[in-house]
């Protein structure tokens, strides 16, 4: 369970005791087991009364932000409230020309130039006005197995994972889709005697049909958690509770309200799923990266989700530099790239330690652990060392996770994946107000949504997806320019 919580320490002189405010210290735990951290993700901070001290586990993934100053340090796991205690609100314009273009901040950025983000395996200490930071990102070389190999490997590895993470409580949700991460949590868990008492999902017509389809032949209570027609109306809640982080989500604000309403532990599938089912794994990502052109990268990229720099003209104060920023994008988007480039399957890399940190780990962190502690077994460090072990090339023979879920429970594979089920369109018989959400979700779930990595839907065209990620930002800045003004 997480709330906003806070710590501010003001200097007043070098001969006075130093002005504190909130708690001396919070952890912020993703751990079934009450008070753990280990095996867990987490972030967490003390004051001793002569120095802040923040850390994360190895991923970064909890959000912890913090603000600086030589005579004042606010620290907080809600970015609204460090702008509460008077953080200052100068803008990024390079990180905001990023997110402008790709929904997501790169490294420890943020909206706010004096305000960051704790990073992987990060360390923060101020002491005496003096901050010093630090970040440990690993590269992770390649592995030459054979794909049978890397199925069981696999499946061993999840399944330790798992095991590390199983719950005290027999009470426990999780949160189902049609796709590989929650079947892969969810087999895991009966195999190992533990059955949810609730299986939630919402999100398109195959992903409902999918996991409903698994649910049933399980013998699973499942419930579909519809959002409301107007379910952009939620975005400004969203965008507080995500700390300014991400475009997303907005949608799935409606399974985050009814899991406060259950108030039990969730198990969610955010992990490693991202490393080999990607847009990023085509072909021509793959051959720019190894051939070192990084700006080709950056630049297919920013065009595939936010379009072409047209239209980013003409926007309104204080965001009228995004017309002219497309080059300090790239730029600043080619030199995170290029940091990946040692890794096995580097673009993948750039997109979990990114994308996948930074905009889709505020969905089980910020915005659906408001009563709950939403577990993410997927994030477990020695899995995660695994599978980022393998090349893309191994990757395009046979995708691993499937073939892990195959090879350790062979009696579901003829169970179709959300992406193996006709994407039906007979839905004439559905009130027009459901046809029409329907389709909405459509659109934003084919965008953007994390279980949608591979190519998009043939009924998703490349201005579709940039118009539903223009609408989305629209609503983006007009909250962020109250903030600034």
């Amino acid at each position: 369970m997480t709330s906003p919580s806070f710590l501010k320490v003001s200097l007043r002189s070098t001969e006075s005791s130093p002005i504190v405010e909130g708690e001396s210290q919070r952890v912020f735990s993703d751990s079934p087991q009450s008070g753990s951290i280990e095996n867990a993700v987490y972030s967490k901070w003390s004051w001793d009364g002569k120095s802040a001290t923040l850390e994360s586990d190895y991923s970064g993934f909890m959000p912890l932000f913090y603000f600086a100053t030589s005579d004042c340090f606010i620290v907080s796991n809600s970015l609204a409230a460090l702008l509460e205690k008077g953080a200052d609100t100068t803008l990024d314009e390079t990180a905001l020309s990023v997110f402008a273009r790709c929904g997501f901040f790169l490294g420890e950025s943020t909206p706010f130039k004096s305000i960051k983000s704790i990073g992987p395996r990060g360390r923060v200490r101020w002491a005496g006005g003096k901050l010093d930071t630090s970040r440990g990102v690993d590269p992770i070389t390649p592995v030459k197995r054979a794909s049978g190999e890397i199925a069981e490997e696999y499946a061993h590895f999840a399944s330790k994972a798992i095991q590390r993470r199983l719950p005290d409580s027999e009470r426990f949700a999780l949160l189902l889709t049609g796709g590989r991460d929650s079947r892969q949590i969810l087999l895991e868990l009966l195999d190992q005697d533990r059955k949810p008492q609730h299986c939630l999902t919402g999100g398109e017509y195959r992903d409902l049909v999918a996991a409903r389809q698994l649910a049933e032949h399980l013998d699973l209570p499942f419930e579909e958690t519809k959002s409301p027609l107007y379910w952009r109306d939620a975005f400004p809640s969203k965008n507080l509770r995500s700390n300014f982080c991400t475009l997303e989500h907005g949608w799935l604000c409606a399974v985050s309200n009814r899991l406060s309403s259950l108030n039990c532990l969730a198990f969610d599938g955010t992990g490693v799923g991202v490393l080999t089912r990607s847009e990023l794994l085509a072909s021509e990502y793959v051959a720019d990266y190894r051939s070192g052109n990084y700006q080709s990268v950056a630049l297919r990229l920013i065009h595939s989700i936010g379009g072409s720099k047209e239209l980013y003209k003409n926007l309104c104060p204080p965001f009228d530099f995004l017309g002219d920023s497309e080059e300090e994008a790239v730029a600043a988007l080619a030199e995170e790239l290029k940091a990946y480039s040692q890794f096995a399957n580097p673009t993948t890399a750039f997109g979990f330690w990114n994308w996948n940190r930074r905009g889709i780990a505020q969905w089980p962190y910020a915005l659906a652990n408001r009563t709950n502690t939403i577990n993410a077994p997927l994030m477990d460090e020695e899995l995660y060392r695994f599978v980022a072990s393998i090349e893309p090339e191994s990757i395009s023979e046979q995708e691993p996770q499937e073939a892990a879920i195959h090879h350790r429970f062979p009696q579901y594979q003829d169970l179709p994946f959300y992406n193996q089920i006709e994407n039906v369109a007979s839905s004439r018989n559905k009130p027009l107000a459901n046809r029409l959400a329907n389709g909405w979700q459509r659109l934003r779930f084919s965008a953007t949504h994390p279980k949608s990595r591979s190519k998009p839907p043939a009924h998703e065209t490349a201005s579709q997806r940039n118009r539903v990620h223009h609408g989305n930002l629209d609503q983006y800045l007009q909250q962020l320019a109250k903030i600034v003004s």
